[in-house]
Parts: C-alpha cells; sequence; structure tokens
C-alpha cells in the first residue's frame, strides 16, 4: 500500500481532516496486510487491515474479512478481548481492495509470547479456550 492509499482509507473513514502521522506494517499475518496507524487527533492508533488484490485470491476467499465482520455479533461474549471494528469498505471503491479499520489491543502478539510459558502452562491455557464455544452458544440460543 502506497502512503497516499493508506491517507485515502483514513478520510474515507475518519473524515476529510483525518491526518495520518505515521503507519507501519504489521508482521505475523498470514493473509491481509495490517498497518498500525497513528492519526492526529487520535489519542490511540488503529489496526487498517487490508485484503490481498481480488486478483491474488481463490473465489472463496474474496468473502473472507467480510465473512469475519458478519462473525462480530456472534462473538459478543468475548467482546473484551477482540478489537473494536472502527470501519471497513467491501466495495473495493475507495483502494481496489477490501479493508477494515479496528481498534489497537496493545500487548505482546501471542506468538511471540507463548512459547516462554512453561510447557505445564500450555494446557491450562489451551483447555480454558473450551469455555468460548459455550459463550457462544448461550449467544444463538437468546
Amino acid at each position: 500500500m502506497t502512503e497516499r492509499q493508506i491517507l485515502t482509507v483514513a478520510r474515507r473513514a475518519f473524515g476529510p481532516g483525518a491526518e495520518v502521522r505515521s503507519a507501519t506494517e504489521l508482521g505475523g499475518g498470514m493473509y491481509n496486510t495490517t498497518y498500525r496507524i497513528d492519526l492526529a487527533g487520535r489519542e490511540e492508533p488503529v489496526v487498517l487491515r487490508v485484503a490481498p488484490e481480488a486478483g491474488r485470491q481463490f473465489h472463496s476467499e474474496q468473502v473472507l474479512m467480510g465473512a469475519e465482520y458478519v462473525s462480530v455479533p456472534w462473538l459478543a461474549p468475548l467482546a473484551d478481548l477482540m478489537p473494536r471494528v472502527l470501519a471497513v469498505d467491501f466495495t473495493q471503491a475507495v483502494i481496489g481492495r477490501d479493508w477494515m479499520i479496528q481498534s489497537f489491543l496493545p500487548g505482546t502478539p501471542a506468538p511471540e509470547l507463548l512459547g516462554s510459558y512453561p510447557k505445564e502452562a500450555h494446557g491450562r491455557s489451551s483447555g480454558s479456550w473450551g469455555g468460548a464455544p459455550m459463550c457462544l452458544v448461550k449467544v444463538e440460543d437468546q
């Protein structure tokens, strides 16, 4: 993504006066290109996630970001653990690609830190994720 494209997305999401102070590509993503964006007048950074160009995706992949977006209400019980969606565009009219802006969650990315935990702790942490599907079922039943 060019600086101009990032600015165009920021202005579509936050208004024509939005000013990008910095945009830093975040590594570790497996599919989308992801940037930490610092905006003038905004205390906390945001995260811009941009899908690959349509020509570089399988047909089934072209709806991945949209599917993620529509799943957000089902994940309400986990909302405190997830970034908030601030803006999305699936028209590809702005930069020719789908994009989503989310709140920035401070901390250390899991792949960088999980290996430092003792093996016996892995079982406890991974086992606690079993409760997540139950929370989702409770949302569906309401």
